[in-house]
């Protein structure tokens, strides 16, 4: 269950509560589709907030590396965040 939003400057944390706790620091562009939205890409840290929040206490139904350096995320809603892997290092 994601449990915690964050964002600083250059940075988005997202962190997660379940079986095994965890977090995701994002340093790069990331992608939100809300259920039956648009995808938006944001590459400022603080422009996706209004995307990520809505996503709190909700569970992860399914984690995946669908291409190298980049993750994807779909929650219980239906909605998907996805870290994209932006820089060439």
């Amino acid at each position: 269950m994601l449990t915690f939003v964050g964002f600083g400057q250059f940075q988005v944390q997202l962190a997660f509560s379940g079986d095994t706790d965890c977090h995701i620091s994002i340093e790069g562009d990331y992608v939100v589709m809300p259920p039956g939205g648009q995808v938006t890409t944001f590459s400022e840290a603080a422009d996706g907030a209004a995307a990520l929040l809505p996503l709190l206490g909700q569970s992860v139904e399914v984690a995946m590396v669908p291409t190298d350096g980049t993750a994807r995320l779909r929650f219980e809603s239906g909605a998907i965040a996805e870290v994209l892997d932006s820089e060439p290092h």
